[in-house]
């Protein structure tokens, strides 16, 4: 069966917006906070000790208070939007700076997030920049940005107006990798092995040559190549080595006084790629982005570990999950995706078990997306990267699994399956793309069908319908995305499709995830940014939209517990909520 277009449907029942203003909800529990997937980059206000991590895989900047708990993410939208972020500094405003390699711009933020101005073509300000990555920022505001394109580096004051510039031709590669700036204004440069001071008359002033040894207490440093910068207050430089994955320490006379780290995943040990980052508070705490262990490591000057922010070593730490679920105890399963797991955690966040480990044999999973839990425990996964579905025994072991059939036979329409959902009846719902295949408990194929769009969650209610919640993209004429959520009956006769595309409460922006209150309320979870949970009558009338607070963004999916529990999954957070939400006094 196929939809062949978005239209109404008999019996369709319409969807009216409204200017409600959504309330916000209050987190009763969160757990997964402080994820990345590519940090990059860091900054630190020294005003609140607050630190900035530019995360290149999710084109978000991180704030994490000097405990190094997150406390907001941002990402710009519109114009301002970020594609690939790339270097981040904060000026004495607090205002923070982001390059942007993948618009050509420099977007300025508040602490919170709101947009302050962008540089760049159609920016606020006339700049014309040419691949910005690296930034620094000197105590009077005073910009530094490395242009990779241009090969080189220009100074611009607050408003954007040039000031100085400096060439990079002479330099092999003519490639800034990091800039810093100390607290007499002075700036410094990372190209090729070499390290420059920057002079106030435009000229490229050799500081440092890391390609020959250099001794410290003992044998020679071997050749070293910069990739981030730093000094501290009392004019010591550090620099973060991406050839041998270590921190060098330069002092005052640019002797090399100290070295730490060394390749490796372990606790103090470095794996940074070429994408390092580093920052030293006030108090001389040194912050390096530890980039393939996805992970912030901090120091003491001395290189004394002190903490780890991130990292995804621990089962509380999750990369990028997409699949949630709650059994009959309340206990929590999330598809841990990028770490090809399930993790069970209780209530309250506490990690009670894990299932699976990369790879293609029986138990093992690649970037499972969705999961379900029968009455009896067993728990069905959806096995994305490897085509197929599998179940688990409630204590771990592996029992069986089906789909792959369907995976090798059916080439038109591959079975990557994205949800999971179990049925009262027996059946089992399975959503792939833009399909929805039914099997028996047993895993025997019973048939499938499709719908417009790329279907992003999928759920059975009490009487057997089943429910989709897509994304489809109209080729005329405009809007470009239209949202729905759709209705069939359990063969997948279609019944109806609800939802308008929009903001405004009421209406439905990029829905990723439904579940079904006691009295028979829709629960939807929809929005990139601002993401919002609104309920709807059975009717499909609108009746009241709740915000999620900062951090959360990027929802995923959604679970309700039957103890008046609503639990969130976004792409880095598990928030836990009391459902309904409590009435708010007048």
């Amino acid at each position: 069966m196929k939809l062949t277009a978005i239209v109404a449907l008999a019996g369709v029942l319409s969807l009216h917006a409204t200017a409600v203003r959504a309330q916000t909800l209050v987190v009763e529990t969160l757990w997964g906070a402080g994820r990345y997937e590519g940090p990059r980059a860091i900054a630190i206000d020294d005003r609140t000790g607050d630190f900035y991590v530019v995360d290149g895989g999710s084109h978000a900047v991180g704030r994490f208070d000097r405990r190094g708990q997150q406390v907001g993410t941002f990402r710009g939208s519109g114009p301002a939007e970020l594609k690939r972020p790339h270097g981040v500094a904060v000026d004495s405003r607090g205002h923070v700076w982001v390059t942007d390699a993948g618009t050509q711009r420099v977007v300025t933020f508040t602490r919170e997030g709101a947009l302050v101005g962008v540089w760049g073509d159609g920016g606020s300000a006339a700049v014309s920049l040419r691949g910005p990555q690296a930034i620094a920022i000197d105590r009077d505001d005073n910009v530094y940005l490395s242009e990779a394109t241009a090969s080189r580096v220009q100074m611009f004051d607050r408003y954007g107006r040039v000031r100085t510039t400096w060439s990079l031709s002479a330099v092999q590669p003519p490639i800034a990798t990091a800039l810093a700036v100390d607290g007499n204004r002075q700036a410094y440069l990372a190209a090729g092995t070499r390290i420059f001071r920057l002079a106030p008359d435009g000229r490229l002033v050799d500081l440092l040559e890391l390609a020959t040894p250099h001794n410290v207490d003992g044998p020679a440093v071997v050749p070293s190549r910069p990739g981030a910068l730093a000094l501290d207050t009392a004019g010591r430089l550090y620099v973060v080595d991406v050839q041998n994955q270590r921190v060098l320490r330069f002092g005052v006379k640019s002797q090399l006084d100290r070295v730490w780290g060394g390749r490796g995943k372990a606790r103090g040990s470095l794996d940074t790629g070429d994408a390092a980052g580093i920052a030293v508070s006030a108090e001389g705490v040194v912050h390096v982005v530890d980039y393939a262990n996805y992970r912030v490591q901090r120091f003491s000057s001395d290189g004394a570990l002190i903490d780890l922010v991130g990292g995804f070593a621990g089962e509380r730490q999750l990369k990028f999950p997409t699949g949630l679920a709650v059994d009959a105890r309340g206990d929590v399963y999330v598809a841990d995706t990028r770490n090809h797991r399930v993790v069970k955690f209780s209530p309250d966040g506490v990690p009670l078990a894990r299932r699976g480990a990369f790879g293609r044999g029986d138990g093992e999973l690649q970037h499972p997306e969705g999961v379900a839990v029968d009455t009896d425990g067993s728990i069905y996964v959806a096995d994305r990267g490897n085509g197929r579905v599998q179940k688990f025994a409630a204590g771990g072991a592996y029992l069986s699994q089906f789909g792959r059939q369907q995976w090798i036979s059916d080439r038109e329409h591959r079975f990557t399956p994205r949800d999971i959902a179990l049925a009262q009846s027996g059946d089992i719902y399975v959503l792939s793309s833009d399909r929805v295949h039914r099997f028996s408990r047993g895993g025997s194929p019973l048939g499938s069908w499709s719908f417009v769009g790329f279907g992003t969650r999928l759920a059975v209610d009490r009487q057997g319908f089943v429910y989709v919640t897509s994304t489809a993209q109209a080729v005329s004429p405009s809007p470009p995305n239209i949202y729905k959520v759709y209705k069939f009956d359990p063969l997948g006769a279609p019944i109806a499709d609800f939802g308008t595309d929009g903001w405004e409460n009421g209406r439905l922006n990029l829905p990723s995830g439904i579940v079904f209150d006691p009295p028979g309320n829709f629960v939807v979870g929809d929005g990139v940014g601002g993401v919002r949970v609104q309920t709807f009558d059975a009717s499909w009338n609108f009746r009241d939209a709740q915000q999620l607070p900062s951090p959360l963004s990027e929802l995923q999916a959604l679970a309700l517990d039957g103890k008046g529990h609503l639990f969130v999954l976004t792409a880095y957070h598990v928030a836990r909520f009391a459902w309904p939400p409590p009435t708010k006094k007048p």
